[in-house]
């Protein structure tokens, strides 16, 4: 039989290269075969999966690829300030190093431990736009392990007068409940309703133009739509009926659209933008938000109004050297119809009464700094200076408002309850005397949540 020598050769050749290719076959890199969670507490793995998504069967080109993974990953884990403890560790169960044609495995291992179930806050403070707030705060977070949030509070509140004296004879009275974080699909829905009954004022700038006592029933519904890990949409219906009021003293015919009323309702869409990092209580990053409401109101004395209202923010926070912590926030916003007569509640140290505007500007700084911790809190203070201007442009006597003030807030972060901090603060209102209605300099502020 003869042999053909160039198919031998061919041959030859043809195995030849092959084992060559296979020899010089490229890593095929990393693949996460599993993800388990070790939960001391009520957290659900479906509910964390939902909200930071599946890592099973994600492959990466290195390992310095798959380790960022990890780290970002435990990351969001701090951020969503569910859990006293949170942490992701990577096992190899082979050798660590990528074999030829097939990837090396690695299997996270998340641990997870579980703040309070149920947290019952009595308080009882001061501030100087509400008064005398006695009440309680039961905040469930983390609602059976689902990363849902639920609060009710109730409150007694005797309101301060015009010269700041506390009407004890005339309290008012509220209870209120929020729900956040209910899965429907890809949405997020969250609940609000409350029942207060008030005694009321409008003040434009400090002065009393209206008094009067309201009944008012509300509530409304958000549903958030997450378009990236970083952006959300959120749409919001809001609705209030008062089946009792009465106009007490003072009814300034010019301040009637502000008074009591009989309905109102608004919707509101909102897009907010959030790339902030937990670092322990610090944060780090930016976050913005722009947000457009339409509000219709039938006021009880006067006519319908319907306003538009458009206001957007943006904040950055740095940590330095882990004691450190300065942020800064820049808003603004722009009505039609009526002014917005508590535009101080933008700036610490004015207040909420003390300027008006249908457009407005407003800086907030602060350097939070790390003070001592006791146990499971940790103390922070934080040095503020703050700016705000504002224009109404049918005011014939305060067309354009502004004000500088400085102050400081006294924060305390509890491990067992992230999602509600306590802070107390005190700022001043270094506007000129002329700029001052009412002579009140300095603002207290007692709230659960941070500033901005």
């Amino acid at each position: 039989m003869r042999i053909n020598v160039s198919r031998v050769a061919a041959i030859i050749m043809f195995f030849a290269l092959s084992q060559l290719i296979h020899a010089e076959e490229p890593n095929t890199g990393y693949v996460i075969s599993a993800e388990e969670f070790s939960v001391d507490g009520r957290s659900r793995k479906e509910s964390i999966l939902a909200r930071i998504g599946e890592a099973t069967g994600k492959t990466f080109s290195t390992r310095e690829e798959l380790e960022s993974y990890v780290r970002d990953r435990a990351q969001r884990l701090e951020n969503l300030r569910a859990f006293k403890k949170s942490s992701i560790a990577v096992e190899y169960p082979e050798s660590g190093e990528s074999r030829a044609g097939i990837p090396t495995q690695a299997i996270l291992r998340v641990t997870i431990e579980d703040g309070s179930p149920f947290f019952p806050i009595p308080y009882a403070f001061y501030n100087s736009n509400e008064g005398v707030m006695v009440g309680m705060i039961a905040n469930i977070p983390n609602i059976s392990g689902t990363l849902q949030n639920a609060m009710i509070v109730g409150l007694y509140n005797a309101p301060p007068d015009a010269n700041d004296k506390i009407q004890w004879a005339d309290p008012n009275f509220m209870i209120l409940g929020n729900w956040t974080g209910i899965p429907i699909g890809v949405f997020r829905l969250g609940v609000l309703a409350s029942a207060r009954r008030m005694n009321e004022e409008t003040e434009d700038r400090g002065i009393i133009k209206l008094e009067y006592e309201e009944l008012i029933f509300s509530g409304g519904v958000s549903l958030t739509y997450p378009i990236t890990t970083a952006i959300d949409n959120t749409v919001q219906f809001k609705m209030g009926v008062s089946p009792s009021n009465d106009i007490t003293e003072g009814a300034d015919p010019d301040y009637l659209e502000y008074g009591p009323m009989n309905l109102f309702w608004s919707i509101s869409n909102e897009v907010t933008y959030d790339a902030i990092n937990w670092i322990g209580n610090f944060r780090s990053g930016c976050k913005a938000n722009a947000r457009l409401d339409y509000q219709v109101t039938y006021p009880t004395e006067a006519s319908v109004t319907r306003d538009f209202r458009f206001q957007a923010a943006i904040a950055g926070f740095h940590p330095i050297n882990g004691r450190f912590n300065p942020n800064f926030r820049v808003s603004a916003f722009a009505k039609s119809g009526n002014a917005d007569l508590e535009a101080g509640s933008f700036t610490r140290g004015i207040r909420n009464s003390g300027m008006k505007g249908n457009e407005g500007v407003f800086i907030n700084t602060g350097l939070q700094t790390k003070l001592f911790r006791i146990g499971q809190a940790e103390y922070h203070l934080t040095p503020t200076v703050d700016f705000a201007w504002a224009y109404t442009p049918d005011d014939d006597d305060y067309e354009s408002d502004y004000g500088f003030t400085v102050g400081g807030e006294i924060l305390a972060f509890f491990d067992s309850m992230k999602n509600l901090p306590v802070k107390l603060g005190f700022a001043y209102d270094l506007r000129p005397e002329s700029r001052l209605n009412d002579g009140k300099r300095y603002e207290i502020d007692f709230n659960f949540s941070l500033t901005y």
